[in-house]
């Protein structure tokens, strides 16, 4: 176990980091030791998210990384979890709050809801359209309490909301902005507070927003109008549109690049984009030797210059499109065009941000000789209904180099 005092030397390397690590913790009541055990979430050179335990106690530590905005981070953190405590609303108590000793590391830490499920994951676990709808139904709830106190969230997702014991909890104070605080929200800051959380949603739940509208207006107390509903969702619509716009060109500009999705590597001889979860579950092994995978493996479709096989690793399962190319005339019209296994990767998360169900992509991977590319390969996950013939089509329609969703079939 080791003790960290500055940023480089919290071992992190990426989005990783050495866990468990013991720091000492100056606060304005004394100073103590804290350990962490588990990594929660890590934004490069701003914030590390860690639960651990105080004494006997659980708890979150969201640590601030040495920077010219750490101040700034802290506490916007420290006032947004205590307006939020203000207003009545559901938020993990703040345990402590400091200094990392012999550094610029500030560190405040609250109480681990414990058990508990982010929103997130269990809206993703989800399939039953009852379910989604008594989920938005809830966190719509949470939003008109907020609004009320006339406090709203920012950064508004599913992941800003905890579910233990049926009671659901409010997080991350950074989001939450205390401008028009003790005043509730006007039915345009509402609205446009809204569209943010309903733009996550797949374009196919626009029913269940308009639903919740109802339930929405009647938490906040506004006198009841028959046709409330249909207004408010006549001028949310548009709002709506606009930021599942914005997100969609956000998502797609960081699918080929490192972030908290995506493994991204680059060398001389190949690139590669890998689901992170996938990365960190084994898909590490078929990265080092794919041949002796793809040996291994099932095939389905076998061709002179694409194949598709089934592979198990770890007894998971996955598919591949692997695209040999052959010669050197055809590699060099590959380097003069976006290659088929890139066009592959760029719409099947397009198709997945659009909530569009198909093969989840796992892995985007090109084996290089100089400039061009011989090998291209594009993973997905197994879909036990999917026989070859499903693969051979759902691959066709996928490599389109500007795919249209709208056009249906999928």
């Amino acid at each position: 176990m080791k003790t960290h005092l500055e940023n480089h030397s919290f071992n992190i390397k990426g989005r990783e980091i050495e866990l468990p690590f013991t720091v000492t913790v100056k606060t304005s009541t004394g100073e103590f030791q804290v350990t962490t055990t588990k990594l929660f979430k890590i934004a490069p050179n701003k914030r590390i998210v860690c639960s651990g335990k105080w004494g006997e106690e659980r708890i979150v530590m969201k640590f601030f990384l040495k920077s010219r905005r750490t101040d700034h981070y802290f506490n916007k953190e420290f006032r947004g979890l205590q307006a939020l405590k203000r207003a009545g609303i559901r938020t993990p108590e703040i345990v402590f709050f400091g200094m990392v000793e012999n550094s610029s590391i500030k560190v405040i830490a609250t109480k681990e809801i414990w058990p508990a499920s982010d929103m997130m994951s269990v809206w993703n676990n989800n399939k039953k359209y009852s379910i989604y709808a008594d989920l938005q139904k809830q966190i719509v709830q949470r939003i008109a309490v907020l609004h009320n106190a006339g406090l709203k969230q920012t950064d508004l997702h599913l992941g800003n909301f905890l579910i233990s014991k049926n009671r659901i909890y409010t997080i991350d104070g950074d989001g939450v902005d205390v401008t028009s605080k003790g005043e509730p929200l006007s039915e345009e800051l509402s609205l446009e507070n809204l569209s943010i959380l309903f733009g996550q949603f797949y374009p196919h739940l626009d029913k269940i927003a308009e639903n919740s509208l109802e339930y929405y207006a009647e938490c906040r107390g506004w006198a009841y109008d028959p046709e409330l509903s249909d207004r408010l969702f006549t001028r949310l619509k548009p709002r709506i549109q606009k930021v599942r716009a914005r997100k969609l060109k956000k998502y797609l500009k960081k699918i080929f690049r490192e972030c908290s999705e995506f493994v991204h590597k680059k060398t001389r001889d190949e690139e590669l984009v890998c689901d992170r979860k996938a990365y960190d579950s084994g898909l590490k092994k078929f990265i080092k030797n794919p041949d002796h995978f793809i040996k291994k493996g099932r095939i389905l479709i076998d061709g002179n210059l694409s194949s598709i096989v089934q592979i198990d690793i770890d007894n998971t399962v996955y598919v591949i499109k692997m695209y040999n190319i052959k010669s050197f005339s055809l590699s060099f019209k590959k380097f003069l065009k976006t290659t088929r296994g890139r066009i592959l990767w760029h719409n099947a998360q397009l198709l997945k941000q659009l909530g569009i169900q198909c093969p989840y992509p796992i892995l985007f991977m090109e084996k290089y000789s100089g400039s061009f590319c011989l090998k291209s390969y594009f993973i997905v996950k197994h879909i036990i209904e999917y026989k070859p013939e499903n693969y051979s089509t759902f691959f066709q329609r996928l490599e389109k180099n500007k795919l249209n969703p709208e056009q249906g079939g999928w």
